[in-house]
């Protein structure tokens, strides 16, 4: 059957939908998908390739990806499902820092292994994430980045041994300190390397540019604020550290295609249909 999870063009642009039975077929058309396999085993096809993924596994599907499974009961499978222009094109960045990593032989696709004792947690967490957005009246998106950071923080650990602190370090500085500094210098001074370095520990893992993971960061939080919140674009402009509006909109339009007001306008609709049902029913 198709796995239907609500479409991702209205409020709250995001959703969670927690498999009971059957086989299902997953098609990342305008999102980006999160597929926890919990218990057992699964053979699927992602992107046209078969392949078992393992039990504490997730695999993370880019727009475009595609996602199948023949399994009579897959009621341990949870999909958390993002619009992608909002949220990027990448569950990732959802995290903030890190892109794409851990691909086995599954084209765009990421898997990410998490160990048994790990599980209760995990489960948790998603619970966690079901409950924010039962209450998409008043989401509370930074609680809900919050709980997916810490969930791919899990598999971070586990994939970078070598390297962890110095990741770590740049993913928790970018998150804390992203409308401030723009440049890769200013995280590598904190970090006390050289710039070079700082992208040399990033390639030696497949990640991509540091640069490119700070411009990431910084259009996912100013979408966000677009979406969700009634801030203007200028305020939105100072907030994230561009002190130049114009430069700010053409930074915008540039990587995002459309105008920071254009981008307003595609969802502006289903806010206000949302805000008018909640005062109507106070």
């Amino acid at each position: 059957m198709q796995l239907e999870i609500g479409p991702l063009q209205t409020y709250p642009f995001i959703s969670y939908h927690n498999l009971k039975t059957d086989a299902f077929n997953l098609e990342s058309i305008n999102s980006a998908d999160l597929i926890w396999n919990a218990k057992c085993s699964l053979k699927c096809v992602i992107n046209g390739q078969e392949a078992v993924i393992p039990s504490n596994t997730i695999v993370l599907l880019n727009t475009g990806d595609s996602f199948s499974c023949d399994s009579n009961n897959v009621s341990h499978i949870k999909v958390l499902r993002v619009n992608a222009e909002i949220f990027s094109p990448s569950m990732i960045f959802l995290c903030g820092f890190i892109n794409a990593f851990g691909k086995r032989n599954s084209k765009n696709s990421t898997l990410l292994f998490f160990k048994n004792e790990q599980t209760p947690e995990i489960e948790e967490i998603f619970k966690n994430i079901e409950q924010i957005l039962n209450d998409c009246s008043s989401m509370d998106i930074e609680k809900l980045k919050f709980n997916i950071y810490k969930l791919l923080q899990k598999a971070l650990v586990e994939r970078f041994i070598q390297d962890i602190r110095y990741i770590n370090l740049f993913g928790e500085i970018l998150s804390k300190q992203f409308n401030i500094f723009h440049n890769v210098s200013d995280y590598a001074l904190q970090l006390n390397m050289e710039p070079k370095n700082l992208l040399r520990k990033f390639q030696k893992h497949n990640l991509k540019n540091p640069s490119e993971i700070i411009r990431a960061k910084l259009l996912l939080e100013v979408k966000l604020m677009i979406v969700y919140t009634n801030k203007s674009i200028r305020e939105i402009c100072f907030e994230v550290g561009f002190y130049d509006p114009a430069y700010f909109s053409r930074f915008f339009k540039k990587h995002v295609g459309v105008t920071a007001q254009s981008f307003r306008k595609q969802y502006a609709s289903d806010l206000r249909t949302v805000k008018m049902e909640n005062s109507t029913m106070q």
